[in-house]
């Protein structure tokens, strides 16, 4: 009867074997260079030319628009991780620092809200991460934008051990106030 040691040695050294086989196997398969014999391919110098369906008219429409929205998709990354994020000992310095990205309206109305709002007494904190974000609408001549993000939030209660990880949706509308996009209203989903 083999001891687990000897069958443990038994298949390694197969395997050895093996992967050794494999190796000499591909090393005589391989196609040898030999040194200064081989004439080089010749090298086409003619590039195909692709013509593209589109205009350039089209194609600069289409390239201003994807730059239009990537910009109120990047600010509404920025807005939301730090609006969903959430301390109670940090006084809803949260919400503070995005009243700049906040339409005049929104910012009036958050600003009445946070008058009112007391923070909690033991720990409580929220981590907000944008997992995917989309533009439903956005009308440049009207100045207004739709966008749907989804975000992985992470709630402490008590202590950092105490975590819940929950996904929600929020959208947020844009409105241009002096040629700037900001947030005109956020609602959790």
């Amino acid at each position: 009867m083999m001891t687990p040691k000897q069958r443990r040695n038994i298949i390694l050294g197969l395997s050895l074997a093996l992967l050794l086989f494999f190796l000499l196997i591909i090393w005589f398969l391989l196609p040898k260079q030999k040194s200064g014999t081989e004439i080089p391919k010749e090298v086409p110098t003619t590039v195909p030319v692709t013509t593209s369906p589109y205009t350039t008219e089209q194609l600069q429409v289409e390239k201003e628009t994807r730059m239009q929205a990537s910009g109120v998709i990047a600010a509404s990354k920025l807005f939301v991780e730090r609006y969903g994020s959430y301390s109670n000992e940090a006084n809803f310095q949260n919400v503070k620092d995005v009243l700049s990205l906040m339409s005049e309206k929104f910012r009036a109305a958050t600003e009445k809200d946070l008058l009112a709002k007391v923070a909690p007494k033991g720990y409580f904190g929220v981590t907000t991460r944008v997992v995917t974000a989309s533009v439903v609408t956005q009308d440049e001549t009207k100045g207004t934008a739709v966008i749907d993000l989804s975000t992985q939030r992470v709630e402490e209660n008590g202590s950092a051990q105490n975590t819940i990880t929950k996904y929600q949706d929020i959208q947020l509308t844009f409105v241009k106030e002096s040629g700037v996009w900001k947030v005109d209203s956020a609602t959790w989903r």
